[in-house]
């Protein structure tokens, strides 16, 4: 089975990127996310969500650690982990951290997140 850490690696880098045509290449039309400050359902919900958080913070290195793969097989896969990023917000240095949990498919031999919750 494909290396499932390399998988989330990508979606990491294309999330740093700040650009939303990398990252949406990891997200089911159909998939949900629930963040801190709200659910966001479907693709455009979602893309009006990350693009808002890649317009406030600006030079943002995020990165995820202490992954664990919950339940995988052929098609799904489950991971939890910790995730920090780091940042200028209105010219200030911010910083925050949480837990986050991705739900994955796999449709046509491509990988894709269905659900992912973000925490603080």
């Amino acid at each position: 089975m494909e290396n499932l850490d390399i998988l989330l690696q990508r979606y990491e880098e294309a999330n740093n990127s700040h650009d939303w045509e990398k990252v949406k290449e990891f997200i089911h039309p159909e998939a949900s996310y629930f963040f801190t400050d709200g659910t966001f359902i479907g693709i455009e919900q979602i893309k009006k969500a990350v693009c808002d958080t890649f317009a406030c913070i600006e030079n943002e290195i995020y990165t995820v650690s202490e992954i664990v793969w919950v339940a995988q097989n052929q098609t799904t896969a489950v991971c939890r982990y910790l995730f920090h990023w780091k940042g200028e917000v209105k010219g200030k240095t911010k910083e925050g951290n949480g837990r986050g949990t991705n739900v994955w498919v796999k449709e046509n031999e491509i990988w894709l997140i269905t659900h992912e919750h973000l925490s603080t």
